[in-house]
C-alpha cells in the first residue's frame, strides 16, 4: 500500500511518479464534443462519469459505491500523475470517451510501465509543438480556473452544487441529485421527457416552499440527464428533450440568481436560450431577456434594465401577454430609476396592467408565476423610485401576505418594504420589518434577499442609537 494514492476518497491507482502528460487521454477527450460543438472539458468528462457510475451502481449494487468526481480527477490522469484507474473508473472513462480499450486512453498497469522509457512521448510532425502547447495551455487554464464557475461547461453540474457556499454540499443535496438520475434509468424516449418535466415541476415547488438550496440539486440532476441523453435519443425525441432542458436551464438561472451567483445565472440563461432555439421555442429567448433585466435590478443597473426590457417589447418574437406585461413593468421601473418622468412611468405601468388583464387567455406556462399580487408589489418598487413613498408603503402593507407569497418571496419584498419605510421616515417600522425577515431569508438560502437586507442595514445606520434599530443591526452583525 506504500505506493498507493488516495483520489477522491478511494484507493484507485498505484503510482510511480509523474510520467509526463497522457496525450492519448487528452486527445480522446478533445475528440468528444458538447452540444455547442466545443470539445469536452475535464469537468464535462467527470460529470458524465458520475452519471455512468451511478447508473451502474443502481443496476449492480455489488459494484462500488460511486464517488463524486470533479475536474481534478480527470486532470490528474491527463497530467500523468496517475496511469491506472480502478476497473469501474476505467469502464466509465471508456464509456464517456467512446473507446473500446484502455490502451486507447493511454492507461497501462504498473507491470507494463516498468520497461518504458521515463521520457514522455510527445506528438510528432510539424504541428507537434503548437498542438502540445495548445493542449498544455488549455490544461493549465483548467487547473487555474477549476474553482471558478465560469470554467464549467454543460457537464459541470455537480461542481455547481459546491457553488452554493463555502461549505460543501451535504448528504441531502447528493441524495436529491442522485434521486433524479436513479429514477430516470427506468424510462426512455418520450417517457424520459415526461419524467424530467415532472421532476422539474417538483423542483419548482420545492423552491417555493423551501428555497433555492433545496431545489437546485434536483434541477441540476435534470440538466445532467438532458446533457447526457440528448446525443443518443431518437430525432423525434431530441426537440422535446431540449425544450425541457431549456426550461430547466432557465430555472437554474433563477435559482443561482437567488443564491447570489450572477455568473452561474448568466451561464444557464445562455444555455437555456441555445436549447430553446434548437427546440423551436422562439418565445423563450425573449423571456430570458426579461430575466436578465430583472437581474440588472439586483445591481441597480437602471440603463441595462431599461434597455433589455425595451428589447423584449420590440423584438422579433411573439410573446405571451404575461411576459409582455412583465417586460412593460420592468421598463417602467427602469424609467423611474432614470427619472424619465412620472407621467411616462404611469403610462407604461398602465400598459403593463392591460397586458396582464389579457393573460387569462394565455395557454402557456411561461411566466405563469406573474400574477396581480406580484404586479402590485413591483408597482410599489416603481413608486419608491418616483418618490411616491406613502403610496408604495400602502401597496406593500395591503399586498404582502403569506396567502399570496411564498415565505422566501414574502421576505424579499418585505426587505424592499423596509427600505421604503426608511425613505418615508418610519425608521422603527423599517427595523422591525428587517428583524422579522432576516430568519426567513437565511433559512431559504436567498442571498438576493440578504443583499436587500444589507441595503436596509446601511440605510438604518444613522439611527443606530434607537433601540429597535440597534437590535436589527446587531442581528445583522451576528449572521
Amino acid at each position: 500500500m506504500d505506493d498507493a494514492v488516495e483520489v477522491t476518497g478511494e484507493m484507485v491507482v498505484a503510482r510511480e511518479g509523474n510520467r509526463g502528460k497522457n496525450w492519448k487521454l487528452i486527445a480522446a477527450r478533445e475528440r468528444r464534443t458538447m452540444p455547442d460543438g466545443e470539445p469536452m472539458q475535464p469537468q464535462d468528462v467527470a460529470e458524465a462519469m458520475n452519471v455512468f457510475l451511478w447508473a451502474e451502481h443502481q443496476r449492480n449494487p455489488k459494484s462500488p459505491e460511486p464517488t463524486i468526481l470533479d475536474h481534478r480527477f480527470v486532470l490528474a490522469y491527463e497530467a500523468g500523475r496517475y496511469w491506472w484507474p480502478s476497473a469501474h473508473y476505467r469502464a466509465a472513462f471508456r464509456h464517456v470517451l467512446d473507446v473500446a480499450t484502455d490502451a486507447e486512453l493511454g492507461f497501462t498497469p504498473k507491470r507494463q510501465r516498468r520497461d518504458r522509457t521515463r521520457t514522455a512521448v510527445l506528438p510528432s510532425g510539424p504541428s507537434a509543438a503548437s498542438e502540445s502547447s495548445s493542449v498544455e495551455e488549455r490544461n493549465r487554464r483548467g487547473l487555474s480556473e477549476g474553482s471558478d464557475w465560469r470554467s464549467l461547461r454543460v457537464g459541470g453540474l455537480l461542481s455547481a452544487l459546491y457553488g452554493l457556499g463555502e461549505a460543501t454540499m451535504d448528504l441531502d443535496d447528493l441524495n436529491r441529485f442522485h434521486a433524479v438520475v436513479r429514477d430516470a434509468s427506468r424510462v426512455l424516449g418520450a417517457d424520459l421527457v415526461r419524467y424530467l418535466g415532472e421532476r422539474l415541476d417538483r423542483c419548482a415547488n420545492d423552491d417555493g416552499v423551501r428555497g433555492p438550496r433545496h431545489a437546485l440539486p434536483g434541477t441540476l440532476g435534470v440538466l445532467a440527464l438532458v446533457q447526457h441523453s440528448v446525443r443518443d435519443v431518437k430525432p423525434q425525441v431530441r426537440r422535446p428533450l431540449l425544450a425541457v432542458g431549456s426550461r430547466a436551464a432557465e430555472f437554474a438561472g433563477w435559482l443561482y440568481r437567488d443564491c447570489g451567483q450572477s455568473s452561474a445565472a448568466d451561464y444557464w440563461r445562455d444555455r437555456a436560450c441555445e436549447w430553446a432555439v434548437e427546440s423551436a421555442d422562439f418565445a423563450m429567448p425573449g423571456y430570458l431577456l426579461v430575466k436578465k433585466s430583472q437581474s440588472a435590478w439586483d445591481n441597480r443597473d437602471a440603463s441595462k434594465m431599461l434597455g433589455l426590457a425595451q428589447a423584449v417589447r420590440e423584438g422579433p418574437w411573439r410573446l405571451p401577454a404575461r411576459v409582455m406585461a412583465e417586460a412593460a413593468q420592468q421598463q417602467a421601473r427602469g424609467m423611474a430609476m432614470l427619472r424619465i418622468g412620472q407621467r411616462q412611468v404611469d403610462d407604461v405601468l398602465k400598459e403593463a396592467r392591460s397586458l396582464l388583464d389579457l393573460a387569462a387567455e394565455d395557454r402557456t406556462s411561461l411566466a405563469a408565476h406573474y400574477d396581480t399580487a406580484l404586479f402590485e408589489v413591483q408597482t410599489a418598487i416603481c413608486y419608491v423610485e418616483c418618490g411616491r413613498l406613502e403610496e408604495a408603503v400602502d401597496i406593500y402593507e395591503s399586498t404582502l401576505t403569506a396567502a399570496l407569497f411564498s415565505a422566501r418571496d414574502l421576505a424579499y419584498f418585505s426587505a424592499l418594504k423596509g427600505q421604503a419605510l426608511v425613505a418615508a421616515g418610519r425608521v422603527d417600522d423599517a427595523a422591525l420589518t428587517g428583524a422579522t425577515t432576516l430568519g426567513t431569508a437565511f433559512a431559504a438560502g436567498s442571498a438576493r434577499t440578504v443583499r436587500e437586507l444589507s441595503r436596509l442595514r446601511h440605510r438604518l445606520e444613522p439611527w443606530r442609537a434607537r433601540p429597535t434599530v440597534r437590535e436589527f443591526l446587531q442581528l445583522m452583525d451576528a449572521v
